[in-house]
């Protein structure tokens, strides 16, 4: 297929990612204040940033300390576009259009070089704008403003960077190499741990590629060393005004007389040792992954990547059986760090290893993109695991921010695997077209209809995932039906073609069909004639900002809340809505791993605070008290037989004077 986009593609691939953009935006302003806890955090920072004055007392946001060398630039755009809508939720609804359509096109592009096919290119496009989770905490995606955090930025860039490395790996250059560097480096401005990650892979890849690709020769390594040398230092160049203020961080940072025994396992506590998260369910087959079994994952799947590089340096003749073992053991861990999602993605990706073994077939890229996704497995998976276990038999306390950034490379992971699905995809529409029609090229609406199916799996996975059978039988109806209305479509006159296709598409999104579709898709779809359907829909309820408006107008901007029984989200909510010091929280806990000379004090108050509200009203008065807080936040039937004393009471919340009797 022709490489080059003719001026139809164009025309159809731009509507069609500005109908998905679209669709994120709707969702995004009908959610508008609906964002995660880490975006909470992120607007805290950035609030304080605003306006110096506010949390003069807080456990964490009295000053700066703790956060100023986080991410810099990706917090003073948050303010900047804080200033110009006047709304932080709206300022990211506002980014969230720029991210999502540079991702996109980014997207786009690096799936059309990969397949050479625009309706594949365009169905793992859309398929991989979504958020999806993996281990460590993490995801990737663009879709939407409710997690337009520094690490999203940074993910809209990824594929041009991927489109680079591809160049390089194949052709590696100096010229090549230094830009590659560099671009690296700029984007890791916006979330260093990410940057550091790919640093590391585009680096591992390169010299893996180097040695294995062809006959090696020792009077080579001067250049591989050469270039290898050059993208580092481009990217210390790049990332330099991050770096130097991580510099002066980790200068500033408090080691203390730490002992690490109880930093260990505090952060164990935190990070759920030795893995993130300590079970994984797999609900479609009511199993769950324990940590016994991660660890036997870990130390097979070593055992495994050793005999592979054996058999590949020293029995090239096994490498087909390499391919499909070694693929297919990738494939499974690779799913193992995406918390099992897109399991038809991963199917379909395993059914084309399996394709390739059998006809003896692979290309390069098969290869390559294959050996990224294990080597993403080997830095999230067992890096994780070698360096948690260094950590501790160690006791190295500076080990400490790297073992809770390590895992975070697991998100990397969907990328490699998007790309082998769109290469399953061209795979498949060319058996589709010998078995079925017997005519080259391949029929237009065998690669339309496989795009879509791609582009709905995430959709259908989900619902897979949820229950076994309707999932099974949902994909085998929506695969029949996508080829017959795709054939039915292309036999129109060649005027009705787009219209009619586009009229569908803005009906399943915005129309009457989205209550049918919505089930069954990953992006929002909304029937906006539906007056109750496009209301927005307000992440807090009126308890919730009766609590926020009290406080901001019958307590003093200086005035220290001591909380009891809320979770963390609750109180998060509380300080940025209310604006208003905390005493403990344990989300705080989260930035002090990178300070752990406060992280252990802290730790230890925050665990006597829960035990003095858990025993009864007046021991968390006395801690209150202890604490130098001003009020106690409580749910409604913290103190019933307290409640003529009360400053704030609904039906929710609950305000108790600590220091004084309230001013009615």
């Amino acid at each position: 297929m022709n490489t080059i986009p003719s001026r139809r593609e164009i025309i159809i691939t731009s509507l069609v990612l500005l109908l998905i953009i679209a669709a994120w935006l709707v969702d995004s302003l009908r959610h508008l204040d609906n964002i995660n806890g880490d975006m909470h955090v992120v607007a805290t920072m950035v609030n304080k940033d605003l306006h110096p004055e506010l949390y003069p007392r807080d456990v964490n946001y009295a000053t700066d300390e703790l956060y100023r060398f986080y991410t810099p630039v990706y917090r003073w755009l948050l303010a900047r576009l804080w200033q110009l809508t006047g709304q932080f939720e709206l300022g990211l609804v506002l980014l969230m259009p720029f991210v999502l359509g540079t991702y996109l096109l980014g997207m786009y592009g690096l799936s059309r070089k990969i397949t050479a096919n625009p309706w594949l290119a365009l169905g793992v496009t859309v398929a991989s704008a979504a958020y999806f989770e993996s281990m460590g905490e993490e995801i990737w995606g663009s879709g939407g403003s409710n997690l337009m955090l520094a690490r999203t930025l940074l993910t809209a860039t990824v594929p041009y960077l991927t489109i680079l490395m591809l160049d390089i790996w194949q052709n590696p250059r100096l010229s090549r190499m230094v830009g590659l560097g560099l671009g690296i480096g700029l984007v890791a401005n916006l979330h260093p741990p990410s940057g550091m990650h790919l640093a590391v892979m585009a680096s591992a890849i390169f010299v893996l590629v180097q040695l294995f690709s062809k006959p090696y020769r020792f009077q080579q390594t001067y250049k591989v060393s050469l270039n290898l040398i050059a993208m580092n230092g481009a990217i210390l160049v790049g990332v330099w005004p991050t770096l130097a203020n991580y510099r002066r961080g980790t200068a500033q940072t408090n080691l203390g007389t730490v002992p690490f025994q109880k930093l260990y396992g505090i952060v164990s506590e935190w990070y759920d040792m030795p893995f993130r998260p300590l079970s994984m369910p797999f609900p479609a087959l009511n199993f769950t992954l324990t940590t016994t079994y991660l660890e036997v994952m870990f130390w097979f799947g070593l055992s495994a990547g050793l005999m592979a590089l054996s058999v590949y340096l020293f029995a090239p003749r096994w490498y087909r059986w390499l391919w499909l073992i070694g693929g297919l053991l990738a494939v499974w861990y690779a799913f193992t760090l995406a918390l099992f999602n897109l399991v038809i993605i991963f199917a379909l990706v395993a059914c084309y290893i399996i394709y390739r073994f059998q006809r003896n077939s692979y290309t390069t890229i098969d290869s390559l993109l294959v050996a990224w996704a294990a080597f993403i497995v080997a830095q999230a998976f067992m890096g994780y695991y070698l360096i948690s276990k260094l950590w501790h038999y160690s006791e190295l306390t500076g080990l400490t921010t790297l073992v809770g950034e390590q895992p975070r490379a697991a998100r990397f992971i969907y990328l490699p695997i998007y790309l082998l699905v769109g290469l399953a995809g061209v795979a498949l529409v060319q058996e589709l077209a010998k078995r079925w029609r017997k005519i080259e090229p391949e029929p237009t609406e065998f690669s339309v209809a496989i795009g879509l199916l791609i582009a709905l799996s995430p959709g259908l996975s989900t619902v897979l995932m949820q229950n076994l059978l309707a999932g099974l039988v949902g994909l085998l109806v929506t695969g029949l039906a996508l080829i017959g209305l795709t054939w039915a479509i292309t036999k129109l006159p060649s005027y009705l073609l787009l219209p009619t296709s586009y009229l569908l598409l803005i009906l399943i999104f915005f129309g009457p069909l989205a209550t049918i579709f919505a089930p069954y898709l990953h992006i929002p779809a909304v029937n906006l004639l539906d007056p109750t359907a496009r209301a927005a829909k307000p992440a807090f309820k009126s308890v919730d900002q009766d609590l926020y408006a009290w406080t901001k107008t019958h307590t003093k901007p200086d005035a220290l809340f001591f909380w009891c029984e809320f979770g963390p989200i609750t109180t998060l909510h509380f300080r940025l809505k209310a604006e208003r010091s905390l005493t403990h929280n344990w989300r705080d806990l989260n930035q002090r791993t990178y300070n752990p000379g406060t992280l252990v004090t802290q730790y230890e108050h925050y665990r006597q605070y829960e035990r003095a509200c858990r025993t009864n009203p007046l021991t968390a008065l006395a801690k209150a008290k202890e604490a130098g807080a001003d009020f106690i936040l409580a749910p409604r039937n913290f103190a019933v037989e307290f409640e003529s004393t009360s400053c704030f009471l609904n039906d929710r919340y609950a305000v108790f004077p600590v220091q004084a009797p309230c001013q009615r």
